[in-house]
C-alpha cells in the first residue's frame, strides 16, 4: 500500500482517501505477519463515513471511483478470506452501506459509473461468492445480495428476486438461507420452489444467482446426512430446470450425468438430480421428424407402424422418404400466391403483401422451431440417452461375487438406479415415437432382470417402477411388458415373482384402463 500513498502524494483529497485504503490493510508492527485488527476496524468505520459523505460529483472523478473500487474489493477480499468474525462482519457492513449510498444517489450519477460499481464489481463478485465453500463467507455474500435486491429493485437482473423478499424475517428467503437452523434453510428452498413454479424469471438470473443458492446443499459432506434439505434442494433444481432454455438445460443434464462416474460416493444424489431434470423436460418436439440417427435416415409413418407391430419389439428397417424438391415447393408457393392475388384484386395489393410477409415470418419461425426441435432430438438420442442406458445397465460389485459371498443389503446401487427407468420412459414419451420404440426394449429388459434379484427391496422397487411405467404408457404397451417378463422369469421363485408382478400391474390398471384396450392387449399377449 506504500505505492498507493506515493501515487496520491501531493493531492490532499487523494492522500486522505489513500490513507483510509492503506489502513484497511494495516499490519501489526510488533508481531510478524499479524494483522493490526484495531487499525483495520477503525479504517472500516472511516471508510463508511467517507462513503456516506461522498457527493455524486466526487464519485464521477477518477479518484472517487478508484477509492470506491478499492473499498469494494477490500471488503470482498475480507469476506472471502478472513477467519476473524469482526473483520468479516465489518467488511460486509461496509459493503452494504456503500450499496445503500449508491442507491440513494443513483439518479445523480451517470449510468456508466453505476455499471462499473454495481454490475461489473459488486454483482460480479456476488455471483462468485455465493458458490464459496465456507458457510460463513457464503452467508455474508447472501446478505450482500439481499441488500442489492433491496436497494436496486428495478435492476434488470435483480428485479426477478424481489418477490423472494418479505418484511417478516421468518418469511424472507435471504434471511432463511443464512439462518443457523437447518430447517429454516429448507423453508427458504420451499419458498424458492413455489416462486419458480408461479413466476417468470430470466434464465440468466436463474443460472447465475438462484441455482447456485439451491444447489449449495448438494454433494456437500456437511449436508450428506440432512436428507430433508437435500430433497428440498433437488426438488428446487427440478423447478429451476422447468424454466431454462435448451442450452442451459443441456448443460445441467450433462453436468449431473458426469457426476455419476466422477463422484460415486454421492451416487444417490446424482441419480435423484438426473431424475428430476428429466422430469422437467419441457421442450416441444412435435415439429421434429422421426430420424434414425444410427443410419441418418428419416422414418415414415409406415416404418413407425411396423415398429409398433413387431412382436419382438425390435427396431425395424428404415425406408427412404420422398422429399419434395425445391422446384415443387416453389411451384406450390407460386400457386398459392397467384390464387391470393386473383381473389384480392389490384386495390388490395398492399393487404396481400402484408399477409404474405406475415406468412413468411410465420414460416421462418416454424423453420427455426423445427431446427431447434431436430437439434434437441439429435442431442438426446446421441448424447443423453446412451449414458442413461449405461447408468441403468451397468454392473455392480455384487454381480461378480459368488452367491454365497454376497452381502445381504437393503439399499444398494441397483435400488438407486431403478428410478432412472421411469424418468427415461417419461422422457422418451416426449420424443418422436420412433425413439420410444427403439429405446423402450432395453429399459424393460433391464427391469425384468432386476426382478430376478434375490433382494426383496430391489424387487419391490422394480415392481413399483414397472407399475408406474405401465400407467404412463397405457394398456397398449402392456403385452410387450408381459412378453419380456415371461421370457426372463422362467425358473423356480422367478415364476412366483412373475405372477405377483403381473397381478400388481393388472390391479393398478383396474380403474384406469378401458376394458376394450386391456382386452386387446391381453389377447395379443
Amino acid at each position: 500500500m506504500a505505492v498507493v500513498l506515493a501515487i496520491a502524494a501531493g493531492d490532499g483529497q487523494a492522500s486522505s482517501l489513500a490513507s483510509v485504503a492503506t489502513r484497511l490493510n494495516a499490519w501489526d508492527r510488533k508481531r510478524l505477519d499479524e494483522p493490526d485488527y484495531e487499525t483495520r476496524l477503525s479504517a472500516f468505520h472511516e471508510a463508511n463515513r467517507v462513503v456516506r459523505d461522498m457527493e455524486p460529483v466526487a464519485m464521477e472523478t477518477e479518484c472517487g471511483t478508484g477509492f470506491l473500487l478499492t473499498v469494494i474489493h477490500n471488503c470482498f477480499f475480507y469476506i472471502s478470506t478472513s477467519d476473524d468474525m469482526s473483520l468479516r462482519d465489518s467488511a460486509s457492513h461496509c459493503l452494504q452501506q456503500l450499496i445503500v449510498h449508491l442507491a440513494s444517489v443513483k439518479d445523480n450519477v451517470t449510468p456508466r459509473t453505476m455499471q462499473i460499481l454495481i454490475d461489473d464489481n459488486c454483482l460480479a463478485q456476488v455471483k462468485i461468492g455465493i458458490k464459496h465453500k465456507s458457510e460463513s463467507a457464503k452467508h455474508e455474500y447472501v446478505a450482500v445480495l439481499a441488500q442489492l435486491v433491496r436497494s436496486f429493485p428495478e435492476h434488470a437482473k435483480l428485479k426477478y428476486l424481489l418477490g423472494l423478499m418479505d418484511v417478516d424475517p421468518e418469511a424472507d428467503f435471504f434471511e432463511n438461507m443464512r439462518h443457523i437452523q437447518i430447517h429454516r434453510r429448507g423453508k427458504a428452498l420451499k419458498k424458492l420452489q413455489r416462486y419458480l413454479q408461479t413466476s417468470t424469471i430470466h434464465p440468466e438470473a436463474v443460472m447465475s444467482l438462484l441455482l447456485p443458492l439451491a444447489t449449495t446443499f448438494l454433494f456437500h459432506e456437511t449436508y450428506a446426512q440432512q436428507q430433508n434439505i437435500v430433497d428440498d434442494a433437488i426438488n428446487t433444481l427440478g423447478a429451476t430446470c422447468a424454466l431454462l432454455p435448451w442450452k442451459h438445460y443441456e448443460v445441467l443434464l450433462r453436468r449431473y450425468l458426469s457426476k455419476l462416474s466422477k463422484q460415486p460416493e454421492y451416487q444417490k444424489q446424482s441419480i435423484k438430480c438426473i431424475v428430476v431434470i428429466l422430469d422437467a423436460f419441457h421442450f416441444d418436439l412435435s415439429l421434429c421428424e422421426a430420424v434414425d440417427y444410427s443410419t441418418g435416415r428419416t422414418l415414415t409413418d409406415d416404418d413407425i407402424g411396423e415398429a409398433e407391430d413387431d412382436t419382438d419389439f425390435q427396431q425395424t428397417d428404415t425406408a427412404d422418404v420422398a422429399v419434395e424438391t425445391e422446384t415443387d415447393v416453389a411451384m406450390e408457393t407460386e400457386k398459392g400466391g397467384g390464387s391470393a392475388g386473383e381473389g384480392g384484386g389490384d386495390s388490395n395489393e398492399d393487404v396481400v403483401g402484408d399477409v404474405q410477409e406475415e406468412v413468411l415470418a410465420e414460416s421462418s419461425s416454424s423453420s427455426s422451431q423445427a431446427n431447434l426441435a431436430a437439434r434437441i432430438h439429435k442431442v438426446m438420442s446421441r448424447v443423453i440417452l446412451p449414458p442413461l442406458h449405461r447408468a441403468l445397465t451397468q454392473k455392480v460389485k455384487s454381480d461378480g461375487e459368488h452367491k454365497l459371498a454376497k452381502k445381504v443389503y437393503t439399499e444398494d446401487q441397483e435400488v438407486l438406479r431403478v428410478p432412472i427407468a421411469l424418468a427415461m420412459v417419461k422422457l422418451l414419451q416426449k420424443l418422436p415415437k420412433h425413439s420410444l420404440h427403439s429405446n423402450l426394449p432395453n429399459v424393460l429388459l433391464k427391469l425384468c432382470e432386476l426382478l430376478r434379484s434375490r433382494a426383496r427391496d430391489v424387487r419391490d422397487a422394480t415392481r413399483d417402477t414397472i407399475v408406474r411405467i405401465v400407467a404412463a404408457l397405457g394398456p397398449a404397451y402392456l403385452h410387450y411388458l408381459l412378453r419380456e417378463m415371461r421370457a426372463t422369469l422362467r425358473r423356480g421363485y422367478q415364476r412366483h415373482v412373475l405372477t405377483y408382478t403381473t397381478h400388481a400391474v393388472l390391479r393398478s390398471m383396474e380403474e384406469e384402463a378401458e376394458r376394450r384396450a386391456l382386452r386387446s392387449s391381453l389377447s395379443t399377449y
